[in-house]
């Protein structure tokens, strides 16, 4: 596997700054070191992390339909939710599907006249707060509540130090220098401008992982930023 230092020297071999055998300032590290982590954490708003889905079960509370999510919240997770793609509710042998929705659609649609409670929630509203997100629960958990199983996939984990170890699933270290190159290509622009087959490749090698995504959850993968910017030239 590479180290992230791997893959930086890879980005800069990748438009031509330096020669093979030849290394980067520590200054050139440094800001391409910022500007990865800082890829990565836009990737996490794309389908592209979708490996890093997890679906765990929180106990509800009886009485209690209010609840956060994330680091530190009601139900913790160990990195913060980007996106809820579904939950059930459980309670013994007994489970049932619950809908997920927009705090918008809660309100308009959940009519609790008379105070219902029960074992099992049949929705779930939640936002996209930051840094915890806020989750709603229908009806209020009765006494003796069941559990809430939520499916959601997380940020990708930020690299600590340029010596980490680049462990992802198949696919991701080219995608990662290739579209690092083309994200720290400004810096270092040429006359002669982004070379096209870089950019391809960068375009390529990120569309081959969010395809990947999509094919296990039936999505249509959105264009990546790449596309959307190489559309332009």
């Amino acid at each position: 596997m590479a180290l992230v230092s791997d893959i930086i020297t890879e980005a800069f071999l990748d438009l031509g700054l330096i020669a093979p055998g030849q290394t980067i300032t520590s200054e050139e590290q440094a800001d391409a070191f910022l500007r990865l982590n800082q890829m990565l954490k836009s990737w996490s708003n794309e389908h592209v992390s979708i490996f890093t889905e997890a679906h765990t079960v929180y106990a509800l509370v009886a009485g209690t339909s209010a609840y956060t999510m994330g680091v530190g919240g009601t139900f913790t997770t160990a990195l913060r939710p980007v996106k809820i793609c579904g939950a059930s509710a459980v309670s013994g042998g007994f489970r049932a599907p619950v809908k997920v929705m927009g705090f918008e659609e809660y309100h308009a649609t959940v009519d609790d006249g008379r105070g219902v409670t029960a074992i099992l929630p049949q929705a779930l509203a939640r936002d996209n707060s930051f840094p915890l997100v806020n989750l709603r629960v229908f009806p209020t958990p009765a006494p003796s509540p069941g559990s809430i199983e939520i499916d959601y996939w997380t940020e990708l984990t930020a690299f600590a130090t340029v010596g980490d170890t680049v462990s992802l699933p198949a696919g991701f270290e080219d995608a990662l220098h290739f579209n690092l190159a083309t994200r720290i290509y400004p810096q270092y622009a040429k006359l002669s401008g982004l070379d096209a087959g870089l950019a391809l490749n960068a375009q390529l090698t990120k569309t081959a992982i969010t395809a990947l995504a999509a094919s296990v959850f039936g999505t249509t993968p959105e264009p990546t930023n790449t596309q959307k910017d190489t559309s332009k030239q």
